[in-house]
């Protein structure tokens, strides 16, 4: 009698397991379906695909995407500092000849530290540039304490996980 309780026992961990760890964050959003993951990793472009981050205002944003080709002219820390504008943190991709997916790490001038979501990052359509733009809200916040004044926000990009299919 006690066999049968233990593999139920065992069973129950198990399936408890793969809830916590592996079902939820999946139907989050948190991670890609397992499967994609072992199908999919791929550690050696993560240096290969570059990114550029950026802090810019909205007009900026807006000047952006009419001319998505244009070279982008960050404000300094003091412009931003006195900046009464909303910032946003704007991360540019060269776009790919795959489709890419994956976690962005950013960090602002080592004070503000966080991930974007990349889903789904494919060759430009018909209309874009050769760069494809994610913009994260980041408000009216204090980035530039204590940083050089007449230099732009120093912004930080990686790929914390990266996901390819050729």
């Amino acid at each position: 009698m006690k066999k049968p309780f233990k593999r139920y026992l065992l069973w129950a961990f198990l399936l408890w397991l793969a809830w916590d760890k592996e079902i939820q964050p999946t139907l989050r959003g948190e991670q890609p379906f397992i499967l994609t993951r072992w199908l999919y990793s791929r550690k050696d472009l993560k240096k290969e695909i570059p990114l550029e981050g950026y802090v810019l205002t909205v007009d900026q944003i807006a000047e952006l995407f009419l001319y998505p080709d244009k070279e982008i002219v960050p404000l300094t820390n003091e412009e931003l500092f006195t900046c009464k504008k909303v910032q946003e943190l704007v991360i540019r991709v060269p776009c790919q000849k795959y489709w890419v997916e994956g976690v962005i790490d950013y960090d602002i001038n080592e004070i503000l530290v966080g991930k974007i979501a990349v889903h789904g990052l494919q060759g430009p359509p018909l209309y874009a540039g050769k760069y494809v733009y994610f913009v994260s809200p980041i408000g009216t916040i204090f980035i530039t304490q204590g940083m050089p004044p007449n230099e732009p926000a120093k912004v930080v990009c990686k790929w914390d996980k990266l996901y390819v299919r050729e």
